[in-house]
């Protein structure tokens, strides 16, 4: 497809989708689902790559490799086929804890056969996680960038254990893991027996309706801590949502930067398989090196999580490198600054800033077409309904901020969990899934994400968003970033507290008398600043670029004790 009718096809996604108001319930476009029911990933995957064995699918920004859907069914059926002679059937647990590129691969070959890769965040794990995980979930065999130290085999090249995954296949009495490989040599020796023909001869093994439940599991970041492995269904990656999200991209080259296993990256992953879309492996989340990537292979879109807008505004990569090729950023994760927003719409006049919204348990919720409001996440997509309720859960109307619940089909309905048999359900019992979000929408329909549920401060019987606070403190030229979490308190309940960073070497006092100044004369009581304000010299970050909130509730706790 050529670049005129990806440019044609982005203003015709601009209009306004056909959505309805019922009752304070946001409804989207139905249209007919019936023949995704019975959805095979893995058999479609695998007749895509049979279609065009010499389309180029993926190419390495660093070395210029050419990787083609032919070697991409080459790798991943020779994988498949070693894990069925290694005793992996239909239902057992592939552990997948790799930020590697085979990593495509495992889940590839995952889904020809009907195992369940359980993907972890390979730097959200510590290696005592990954020993829990195996301990856990008796998974057949895990693929790890690093392994648990009991689990360590000895090596004579340090180097070795950095280049690939490491592999360890359980024995046969579920106890322990007694073979271990590299996950190079894998490929390089034991795969290596089998023929072409009998690779071209392979097909998936044939699933029931309930192994068509559960194509991968991934984990959420839960809230204060807790962590919830999430049952996602083979027809999930191809909802309709999703499927036209995709459509906006359909025939460009694009890419993404962070974790290439991350929810987002992953569909994208297998919709860029699905529709012929040539993506671009970027590793790592080096704005200016991305802006060169960008200007090399002539990039027409590119998604990264809001909490690297900062950055990359801050790189000025864009003016170092020719970015003019770029017709999308598409951007998700946590809420976006206004001022952020409305920068990259002026230093990108001809580029649609677009914004996601969705969970692990949903997929997609809502998109924007195009450039459109600051501060919105769009419209919600097709076969989804979303209601923003208060704390008794009736839903309320436009402008009225509340707790997101929402339904889409294919969602998730229930957390995996191998010791309960009554696992933790995923919905209530009308079918609504609480996102942990706050929000509402406006009287077009466009929804606003602004803060999560846990992030409110409870200020005695008022309950208020940081993100208010953040605002007007942001108003002050001197900060550059500020993240406002509550403080208990035995009388009040909590207080807010302000964590700051600046961009100057101005006086902390003077900024500190400013702002107060400031919040003095914007906002009410309940929002006063009780709980003070500390200046560091760097904010922390997750390893999904947001600003760790949880970490500075810690900090700010153990202030108070203190």
């Amino acid at each position: 497809m050529t670049d005129i009718k990806f440019i044609s096809n982005m203003e015709y996604t601009c209009h306004k989708p056909p959505l309805k108001i019922k009752n304070n319930i946001l409804i989207g476009e139905e249209i007919p689902y019936q023949d995704l029911y019975n959805t095979h990933l893995g058999q479609i995957i695998l007749r895509i790559l049979n279609s065009q064995p010499n389309f180029v699918a993926q190419i390495d920004a660093e070395t210029g490799k050419k990787i083609t859907y032919k070697e991409i069914k080459y790798k991943s059926v020779r994988l498949a086929m070693w894990m069925i002679k290694e005793n992996v059937d239909p239902g057992d647990f592939i552990g997948i804890c790799t930020n590697h590129h085979i990593g495509l691969y495992i889940i590839l070959a995952c889904l020809y056969i009907g195992a369940i890769p359980m993907i972890r965040k390979y730097d959200q794990c510590t290696d005592y996680e990954i020993s829990s995980e195996i301990t856990r979930n008796n998974p057949k065999m895990i693929f790890v960038d690093k392994m648990p130290h009991h689990e360590s085999k000895p090596t004579d090249n340090d180097e070795t254990e950095d280049m690939a995954p490491t592999v360890m296949v359980l024995n046969k009495s579920q106890s322990f893991f007694n073979k271990i490989y590299f996950a190079c040599d894998i490929f390089e020796c034991f795969i290596d027996e089998y023929s072409q023909t009998e690779i071209d001869k392979f097909i998936c093994t044939e699933l029931d309706q309930f192994k068509l439940e559960t194509a991968v599991i991934m984990y959420t970041r839960g809230i204060e801590g807790l962590i919830k492995a999430v049952k996602i269904s083979h027809k999930a990656f191809m909802a309709p949502a999703i499927i036209n999200m995709i459509n906006m991209l359909s025939g460009a080259r694009g890419m993404w930067v962070g974790t290439h296993f991350s929810f987002p990256n992953l569909i994208l992953t297998i919709q860029a398989i699905c529709n012929y879309i040539q993506v671009i492996i970027f590793e790592g989340d080096d704005m200016t090196k991305m802006c060169r990537t960008i200007e090399k292979y002539k990039v027409r879109w590119v998604r990264f999580e809001t909490g690297l807008c900062q950055a990359f505004l801050d790189s000025k990569g864009f003016l170092l490198h020719n970015t003019s090729s770029l017709r999308m950023i598409m951007l998700n994760g946590s809420r976006m600054e206004y001022f952020i927003y409305t920068d990259l719409v002026k230093l990108f006049p001809k580029v649609s800033i677009v914004s996601l919204y969705g969970t692990i348990e949903t997929g997609v919720i809502a998109y924007q077409r195009c450039s459109g409001k600051p501060g919105s996440n769009g419209y919600i997509g097709k076969n989804v309904q979303l209601m923003i309720t208060n704390m008794s859960k009736t839903p309320l109307g436009p402008n009225k901020p509340g707790n997101i619940w929402c339904k889409c089909w294919g969602m998730s309905k229930t957390y995996y969990d191998i010791k309960d048999a009554n696992p933790m359900q995923a919905v209530d019992e009308n079918g609504w899934h609480d996102t942990g979000d706050i929000g509402y929408y406006d009287k077009d329909g466009d929804i606003y994400v602004t803060d999560r549920a846990v992030d409110l401060i409870k200020f005695r019987e008022y309950y208020f968003s940081p993100s208010i606070v953040e605002t007007i403190i942001k108003e002050q030229p001197a900060v550059y970033e500020v993240a406002v979490v509550a403080v208990p308190n035995i009388t009040d309940g909590q207080h807010p507290k302000a964590f700051i960073t600046t961009k100057t070497a101005q006086k902390v006092q003077e900024i500190e008398k400013k702002i107060e100044e400031m919040l003095e004369n914007k906002l009410g009581d309940c929002m006063k600043m009780r709980g003070g304000m500390t200046f560091l010299n760097k904010m922390p970050y997750g390893p999904d670029y947001k600003i760790n909130r949880k970490c500075l509730r810690h900090k700010a706790k153990l202030n108070t004790l203190n």
